[in-house]
C-alpha cells in the first residue's frame, strides 16, 4: 500500500500523525516533535560540544549508560525550556531540556547524538529492542546459529 503525504503537511507532521510506531527523534527531529506539540523553541548559543547531562532521571532508554560520567554528543542552539503534555524531562544541561520522553505514546525526543560516541550506541540499542526484541538474535549471530528472516514492511504501523 502506498502512503500519500500531502505537500503542504510535510514529512514529519504526516509521520507523526499517521504512524502508531514507536519514535524516537534524534536532534533537529526532536524540535520538530516538541514544536508539533506545541511548546516553543528558543534560540541560544550553538551547542557543539561532548558534554554530560546536569540534571537527569533514570529512564530505559538510557540502560547501560553511567549518565554520571558519560559525555553525549550535542550540536543545536535551539531548545525547549518546557515539555509539551504527555511528555516528562528526563535531562538538562543547565536550563535545557535534551531529553523529552512520553512512554504513554511511544515517542521521544532527544537532543543529543547517540550515534556520535560508540557508548552512547546503546540509547539506539534500547530503543530498537522495543521495536524487535534483539538480544536473542544477537545472541544467535554471537553463537553462529543466525536464522535468516524476511523483513516486515512499516504497513503495519499505519493507523
Amino acid at each position: 500500500m502506498a502512503c500519500q503525504i500531502p505537500e503542504k503537511q510535510g514529512l514529519f507532521k504526516w509521520a507523526i500523525t499517521n504512524f502508531t510506531c514507536p519514535t524516537i527523534a534524534i536532534c533537529y527531529a526532536a524540535q520538530s516533535m516538541m514544536k508539533h506539540y506545541g511548546t516553543d523553541l528558543y534560540r541560544g548559543k550553538q551547542l557543539h560540544d561532548n558534554l554530560k547531562f546536569s540534571k537527569y532521571k533514570k529512564h530505559w532508554l538510557l540502560e547501560g549508560i553511567d549518565c554520571k560520567t558519560q559525555q553525549f554528543s550535542f550540536s543545536f542552539s535551539d531548545y525547549i525550556k518546557e515539555v509539551p503534555a504527555g511528555f516528562d524531562a528526563i535531562a538538562k544541561i543547565g536550563d535545557r531540556i535534551v531529553f523529552a520522553s512520553n512512554d504513554t505514546e511511544k515517542e521521544w525526543a532527544i537532543f543529543f547524538h547517540p550515534e556520535n560516541i560508540e557508548s552512547t550506541f546503546k540509547v539506539l540499542d534500547n530503543f530498537m529492542n522495543i521495536i524487535h526484541p534483539a538480544q536473542a538474535e544477537q545472541d544467535k549471530i554471537k553463537n553462529g546459529k543466525f536464522e535468516s528472516r524476511i523483513i516486515t514492511s512499516f504497513e503495519k504501523w499505519i493507523k
